[in-house]
């Protein structure tokens, strides 16, 4: 008789790709997060939600009761936290008084996302990034323009906005947490990572794509994949992320935010947890090389699963380029089984909601993978392929009553 697989625990906003990955390396996967999605189901034996129906927030006690239910279960090696879940300290804190999740600490995270700590440690380092002022409640730039209010518990691109041309300030008054940031020009890009707490072995560079939503300027849309950075700028990044792995104790999987600019980089954030880019990259081993990388950081012999060699692992595997992005409504419906069976059969097609999910005019339905020779292909691709599936949900749109997940902000972006 076969042995049963060993069970592992994820959690945050969305998990389909996190969940993907580790079925396919051979574990039962519990899953907890905001959508349900039909494939996160499918690669999953349980599913929970992380919060309320139809909404982005993470309740503490929400992922502590998923934690609570599963956590005697047969063969259970620990939990992953993934993305989102950075943005909740309070809910990552009380989750890991039920069960110490397998990476990062809560207080570890909190230090990486702290905007003081993180500031104060880029200068300290020398690292390039640009002018920050790190508590937006008592500090204001002096120009009225030019700067941008982040808050430290968001993610995805939600939490950018740029300041109003008049009296220095914000969109809304500034929150515990917001920090100030000067607007520098580049191009967002991420540097996918697995550290051991003393050195990082790059994963993949990806660009970022992004676009204005709802009146934030830069959220995020997708990934295009594997990519080495232009000229030095790719040199520059992978020594800063070196730099920043003791300064923080960065342990697992990761991902590193920047911008760069012809051969020039400004380091923006890092995101400590399982990326939602890995889903690009299902030819390699992430899951696996992840824990190998928390048992070496807690002193145990585990040697990297991935690739050596002082290409990327996914250069020195060479996968091909790959793009994401997000297919939205273009009126508003309502998903019908027949629009749910044409998005499963759909090639590329991913986080496809249930029937009966509810959609705005403009709000996400599901993601879209495709692959290219180059990155003008790929972008003309996902461009076509959108629209071709937008075209098919239409011609097949037929009034339905409300499902499980019908929901206006189903399938809102999440970050890399």
């Amino acid at each position: 008789m076969r042995p049963a697989p060993p069970t592992l625990i994820v959690a945050g906003l969305s998990v389909r790709a996190l969940a993907q990955s580790a079925a396919r390396e051979g574990w039962r996967v519990l899953a907890v997060d905001a959508f349900g999605d039909a494939d996160t189901r499918a690669a999953s034996a349980a599913w929970r939600p992380i919060g309320p129906a139809g909404s982005l927030r993470i309740e503490a006690d929400a992922l502590v009761e998923a934690l609570a239910a599963w956590q005697d279960g047969p063969g259970l090696r620990g939990w992953l936290a993934g993305p989102g879940l950075e943005t909740a300290p309070r809910a990552l804190a009380a989750a890991a008084t039920r069960l110490a999740p397998l990476g990062m600490t809560p207080a570890a995270i909190a230090r990486v996302r702290d905007p003081a700590h993180w500031t104060a440690t880029l200068q300290a380092l020398r690292l390039p990034h640009p002018e920050t002022l790190p508590d937006a409640c008592r500090q204001r730039p002096a120009e009225a323009s030019g700067w941008l209010l982040k808050s430290a518990h968001g993610s995805g691109g939600w939490q950018v906005r740029r300041a109003l041309r008049g009296p220095a300030g914000g969109p809304r008054p500034p929150r515990i947490g917001d920090f100030w940031q000067r607007e520098r020009p580049g191009r967002a890009a991420s540097l996918l990572y697995v550290a051991d707490g003393r050195q990082a072995r790059v994963v993949a560079a990806q660009w970022q794509r992004n676009r204005a939503l709802r009146g934030r300027p830069w959220v995020f849309d997708g990934l295009i994949g594997p990519l080495r950075l232009p000229g030095a700028a790719h040199a520059a990044a992978e020594a800063a992320l070196q730099a920043l792995v003791p300064a923080f104790g960065l342990v697992g999987l990761g991902s590193l935010d920047l911008l760069v600019d012809g051969e020039a980089i400004e380091l923006l954030e890092i995101n400590p947890r399982a990326s939602a880019s890995l889903g690009l990259y299902p030819e390699l081993p992430l899951i696996a090389a992840h824990l190998a990388a928390c048992a070496r950081a807690a002193g145990q012999h585990a040697p990297c699963p991935l690739p050596p060699g002082p290409l990327t692992a996914a250069e020195a595997q060479g996968l091909s380029l790959r793009g994401s992005g997000l297919v939205e409504a273009r009126r508003p419906f309502t998903l019908n089984a027949g629009q749910a069976a044409a998005l499963a059969r759909w090639p590329g097609c991913h986080d496809h909601p249930l029937p009966g999910s509810r959609l705005g005019r403009g709000d996400p339905i599901c993601s879209l993978q495709q692959s290219g020779p180059d990155e003008a292909t790929l972008e003309a691709a996902l461009q076509q392929a959108r629209r071709r599936l937008q075209d098919q949900l239409e011609a097949d749109h037929a009034p339905g009553p409300a499902g499980p997940q019908a929901a206006c902000l189903n399938h809102l972006p999440l970050p890399a």
